[in-house]
């Protein structure tokens, strides 16, 4: 079993450009590190696929697109311990493939923010960055947490998905690829070696 060991979220300091003027607050770098600092890990324990064949089997949707939005998502948290909830986000998916699965013009994913709001998304989203998201339906609370609050968004849609592990959500910029829920950077590469029709699933370095 692998572990997804770091959370990279509200203790990351965000990539900033510098401040046009004297007293001009400075503008978020919209890059794929800025990106990066704002997703959580999910540290969960998963079993990494060789292949990436082998992960979508495990995957009830495989897509991939750009990014139109980012809205708010869910807060879960357990009654028994003193720690604030949990936070998600949902990326709403343009999808141009559909690689498996029903056919849609987008699709909601779920992401953990650790306190990172949509708005701190949307202000570092690069214009071109595209997505390759394995997913499975979202999961519900894990035992003894309970939903805090959900999202209109997340009210209205008629399904709501989360990356099937952390190998699941790949995004790329032209210039670079990340999975940035298990913090690793594959140098060389694009997405296209991580459709399921790819084979080996690529080997990727620590973005740290």
């Amino acid at each position: 079993m692998h572990r997804s060991m770091t959370t990279a979220a509200a203790g990351l300091a965000v990539l900033m450009m510098t401040a046009c003027g004297a007293g001009d607050p400075p503008a978020p770098e919209r890059s794929l590190n800025a990106v990066y600092a704002l997703v959580a890990s999910t540290g969960i324990d998963y079993e990494p696929q060789r292949t990436t064949r082998g992960l979508a089997a495990r995957s009830a949707l495989v897509v991939e697109g750009t990014i139109a939005g980012v809205s708010e998502g869910r807060s879960i948290g357990d009654p028994e311990l003193d720690l604030p909830p949990r936070s998600t986000v949902l990326l709403r998916v343009s999808v141009q493939e559909t690689h498996k699965g029903t056919r849609q013009q987008a699709v909601l994913v779920e992401l953990p923010s650790e306190g990172s709001t949509a708005a701190d998304f949307a202000a570092v989203l690069p214009a071109d960055l595209r997505v390759l998201v394995y997913a499975v339906p979202a999961r519900g609370p894990n035992p003894g947490e309970r939903v805090v609050t959900v999202s209109p968004e997340w009210r209205a849609a008629a399904q709501v998905w989360q990356p099937t592990s952390p190998q699941g959500l790949v995004v790329s910029d032209g210039t670079a690829v990340l999975t940035p829920l298990n913090d690793l950077r594959f140098p060389g590469t694009t997405l296209a070696a991580f459709r399921p029709a790819a084979g080996p699933y690529p080997l990727g370095v620590p973005l740290r």
